[in-house]
């Protein structure tokens, strides 16, 4: 009842991460609202999945805006290099395959893909022609050993997420140009 009044931002803001990345962790939604403690973070989830706006799994302490919903792969991975930019994040999005999201900073535009074992050649050739003025890109893999089979044009920089969410970045001698 009073978090209701005490804290409808966050609560709007929260259904509508979920509505664009259709899930996120508890440590994910942490690093989105480092002003609310990890307690009153999860009354505010408990309390919205009692009205049934959200649904969330004690055990793998994932929220997701839908029970039934399954976000595309690599989406949670994308989410957490998204935040690795985080304070200077300007605005983000979800955006079209082949990309998750999209993210503007202070002086920069992104666009965050995934890139599946064995489908580095596909993605490549999807990604050989960007449009002029084509953000930056970020490439989620899973194994550094994609790299080799991988040229993407505009490429900022490889990304392997662990499972905690640390965020290694890797760069081939052409990107590093």
């Amino acid at each position: 009842m009073a978090m209701t009044s005490l804290h409808p931002r966050q609560q709007a803001e929260i259904r509508h991460l979920l509505a664009m990345y259709q899930q996120l962790s508890t440590a994910q939604l942490l690093r989105f609202f480092p002003e609310l403690s990890e307690r009153r973070l999860l009354s505010l989830i408990l309390q919205q999945e009692k009205r049934g706006r959200l649904h969330y799994n004690k055990e793998t302490r994932v929220v997701q805006y839908s029970k039934d919903i399954s976000p595309p792969s690599g989406m949670q991975q994308a989410v957490w290099v998204l935040l690795d930019f985080f304070p200077s994040v300007a605005y983000h999005t979800v955006s079209s395959y082949p990309f998750l999201l999209t993210f503007y900073t202070d002086t920069q535009a992104y666009d965050v893909i995934y890139i599946p074992p064995g489908q580095e050649i596909l993605l490549s050739r999807i990604l050989s022609n960007p449009p002029p003025e084509a953000p930056y890109r970020l490439a989620v893999i899973s194994d550094p050993e994609q790299i080799p089979a991988l040229t993407i044009p505009l490429l900022s920089a490889y990304c392997q997420v662990s499972p905690d969410g640390t965020v290694n970045y890797y760069q081939t001698e052409e990107e590093q140009e």
